[in-house]
Protein backbone atom coordinates (compact mmCIF):
# COMPACT_ATOMS: atom_id res chain seq x y z
CA UNK A 1 0.00 0.00 0.00
CA UNK A 2 2.40 2.63 -1.24
CA UNK A 3 -0.01 5.53 -0.77
CA UNK A 4 -0.01 5.11 3.03
CA UNK A 5 3.46 3.55 3.45
CA UNK A 6 1.74 0.79 5.44
CA UNK A 7 1.56 -2.97 4.92
CA UNK A 8 -1.23 -5.49 5.02
CA UNK A 9 -0.86 -7.31 8.34
CA UNK A 10 -2.44 -10.27 10.17
CA UNK A 11 -3.41 -8.64 13.48
CA UNK A 12 -1.15 -9.54 16.39
CA UNK A 13 0.48 -12.38 14.36
CA UNK A 14 -2.76 -14.37 14.81
CA UNK A 15 -2.87 -17.93 13.48
CA UNK A 16 -6.59 -18.73 13.95
CA UNK A 17 -9.51 -18.34 11.57
CA UNK A 18 -11.37 -15.09 12.14
CA UNK A 19 -8.33 -12.95 12.92
CA UNK A 20 -8.66 -9.50 11.33
CA UNK A 21 -6.37 -8.34 8.55
CA UNK A 22 -5.33 -4.75 9.11
CA UNK A 23 -3.02 -2.05 7.72
CA UNK A 24 0.10 -1.57 9.88
CA UNK A 25 3.61 -0.18 9.89
CA UNK A 26 6.08 -2.20 7.81
CA UNK A 27 7.72 -5.11 9.58
CA UNK A 28 9.56 -8.27 8.68
CA UNK A 29 7.20 -10.86 10.18
CA UNK A 30 5.45 -13.66 8.31
CA UNK A 31 2.17 -11.92 9.17
CA UNK A 32 3.08 -9.33 6.49
CA UNK A 33 4.32 -11.80 3.83
CA UNK A 34 1.66 -13.16 1.50
CA UNK A 35 1.36 -15.65 -1.32
CA UNK A 36 -1.11 -15.41 -4.17
CA UNK A 37 -2.54 -18.59 -5.69
CA UNK A 38 -4.72 -18.62 -8.80
CA UNK A 39 -7.89 -20.69 -8.32
CA UNK A 40 -9.45 -20.49 -11.81
CA UNK A 41 -11.83 -17.61 -11.18
CA UNK A 42 -9.89 -15.58 -8.63
CA UNK A 43 -6.89 -15.62 -6.34
CA UNK A 44 -6.47 -16.83 -2.78
CA UNK A 45 -4.21 -14.51 -0.78
CA UNK A 46 -2.62 -16.24 2.19
CA UNK A 47 -0.05 -15.11 4.77
CA UNK A 48 3.13 -17.15 5.06
CA UNK A 49 2.83 -20.10 7.42
CA UNK A 50 -0.97 -20.10 7.33
CA UNK A 51 -3.52 -21.99 5.26
CA UNK A 52 -6.22 -19.40 5.88
CA UNK A 53 -6.92 -17.13 2.89
CA UNK A 54 -8.14 -13.55 3.11
CA UNK A 55 -11.91 -13.44 3.33
CA UNK A 56 -14.28 -10.49 3.06
CA UNK A 57 -16.48 -10.69 6.13
CA UNK A 58 -19.00 -7.85 6.21
CA UNK A 59 -16.99 -4.64 6.40
CA UNK A 60 -13.81 -6.42 7.54
CA UNK A 61 -11.16 -8.58 5.94
CA UNK A 62 -10.20 -11.64 8.00
CA UNK A 63 -8.23 -14.80 7.51
CA UNK A 64 -10.59 -17.74 7.34
CA UNK A 65 -10.81 -21.44 6.61
CA UNK A 66 -11.13 -22.25 2.92
CA UNK A 67 -14.80 -22.48 1.91
CA UNK A 68 -14.51 -21.72 -1.83
CA UNK A 69 -16.90 -18.77 -1.55
CA UNK A 70 -16.59 -15.67 -3.69
CA UNK A 71 -15.58 -13.69 -0.59
CA UNK A 72 -12.20 -15.47 -0.72
CA UNK A 73 -11.56 -15.01 -4.43
CA UNK A 74 -9.67 -11.80 -5.16
CA UNK A 75 -8.82 -10.03 -8.40
CA UNK A 76 -5.33 -8.68 -9.00
CA UNK A 77 -5.46 -5.43 -10.96
CA UNK A 78 -2.29 -3.81 -12.23
CA UNK A 79 -2.20 -0.04 -11.88
CA UNK A 80 0.15 2.67 -13.04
Amino acid sequence: MAATEKNIDIYNHGMAAGVEIIVWDPGNGDNQKFSVEYMGDGYYITARGRKLPMDEYGSEIIQNSIHNGNSQKWKIIEIG
